[in-house]
């Protein structure tokens, strides 16, 4: 073997001069070094179980709250951004559990229904200052109720101008939005259109942001509603009606006849298109690959999502004034008494409309339609049916009326 390194050298004469270390100092040099070893073990044992248990909870937590869209709630004017009146419930209307009298009048409650609570809008004349008032879902007993400045609900029932998410109330009154706590009505706080543009009119939300427009419609705009900062505006060459979402795209139509879409992200135009008979006020509808572009001279127009390609046009009586219910590949009109195939436009169902019918716009749940007017024995209830939870929901003849809800028979 080699000689030994200088390291090891000094290493052997430092160790010549330690005397060897016998058991009982060894324990106590350990018992100095290391008093708290056992504690140490008891702690960090306590922690861990401290620590699952508050994994338990939070998962537990995330899954009662996971995500407000899956507690069947309805939370725009037409159940969803897409206004599709389609709901993922197998039930059907029972009987009527309680009833409350409203100072509305037709056409104006527009419900919207969040967990415990049914939300309606509530004036004593058209003229008269509004109201929006929450009635508990189980007892029908009022909640809370909030007023607003003379004319400041919009009160036509074909503008979405509110929504329920994550436990608040938006809803705009023409000038900006309004943050609401949906369960106390509490006032959270204003947010005003971006700079330069002036007044707030529809409202609708990706999830992400709301969406509106300004009072001539010829402006669409993206706000964040936590911090009210604009995230992105789109000028337009006509005033769009209401619009309708899916996923990251927004469709609407001018008063012009151009149909659009834009990315909700950053508000880009994807496509658009001509549609000669689009004139005047309009609505969108969208569901899966189909959209319909309604006119207020009930002109529809079914076109494909992905690329705007036109389906078919034609003149539907009544269809802007009743309202429409839309499943993935049929339309259902005349308050669920007929139905088309969106594909081609051909009549599926054919029932003999009425003055009900045509007042009452359907609601599609799961692949069955529930018909408004055979809830509330030939009462108008020009609101439509909403539901939510065990319970079914329409205002009619001044009353906002509460139905138990039944499985539906094969």
């Amino acid at each position: 073997m080699g000689k030994p390194t200088q390291t090891k050298q000094i290493i052997r004469m430092i160790s010549a001069h330690i005397p060897p270390f016998s058991d009982e100092a060894a324990k106590r040099i350990h018992k100095n070094l290391f008093p708290h070893t056992l504690r140490f073990r008891v702690q960090r044992r306590t922690l861990l179980a401290l620590a699952a248990c508050l994994l338990l909870f939070c998962g537990w937590f995330f899954f009662v709250n996971r995500n407000p869209a899956q507690c069947t709630c309805w939370h725009f004017v037409g159940f969803d951004a897409g206004n599709t009146r389609h709901v993922p419930m197998t039930e059907q209307p029972g009987q009527l559990i309680w009833r409350q009298p409203l100072h509305a009048f037709g056409g104006f409650a527009k419900p919207l229904a969040w967990k415990n609570l049914v939300l309606v809008s509530a004036s004593g004349s058209k003229s008269a200052p509004s109201f929006i008032e929450a009635y508990e879902a189980a007892t029908g007993q009022l909640v809370w109720k909030t007023g607003f400045e003379e004319g400041a609900i919009n009160r036509d029932k074909s503008v979405s101008d509110r929504f329920i998410q994550n436990s608040r109330l938006f809803i705009v009154n023409g000038a900006s939005c309004l943050s609401l706590d949906a369960f106390t009505g509490r006032d959270l706080r204003r947010i005003d259109p971006p700079p330069g543009v002036s007044g707030w009119s529809f409202l609708s939300s990706d999830k992400k942001g709301l969406i509106g427009a300004s009072s001539d419609g010829r402006t669409l705009f993206k706000m964040d509603p936590e911090t009210g900062k604009n995230v992105w505006t789109t000028a337009l060459a006509g005033d769009a009606g209401a619009p309708a979402i899916q996923g990251a795209r927004l469709f609407c139509l001018t008063d012009k006849g151009e149909l659009a879409a834009l990315d909700t992200r950053n508000g880009s135009v994807i496509w658009t298109k001509r549609l000669e008979a689009g004139q005047g006020r309009s609505r969108i509808h969208a569901n899966g690959r189909w959209g319909i572009a309604v006119t207020e001279k009930d002109e529809a127009a079914v076109f494909d999502l992905e690329t705007g390609a036109m389906a078919w046009e034609r003149g539907i009586p009544g269809i802007y004034t009743s309202g429409l219910a839309l499943g993935s590949d049929t339309l259902y009109l005349d308050g669920g008494k007929s139905a088309l195939d969106l594909a081609t436009g051909t009549e599926v169902v054919r029932g003999a409309a009425d003055s009900l019918g045509r007042c009452s716009p359907p609601v599609l749940a799961g692949d069955r339609i529930i018909e408004t007017f055979s809830l509330v024995s030939a009462l108008p209830a020009c609101e439509g049916v909403i539901m939510a939870g065990r319970r079914f929901f329409t205002v009619s003849n001044g009353f906002l009326l509460a139905f138990t809800a039944v499985e539906l028979k094969s």
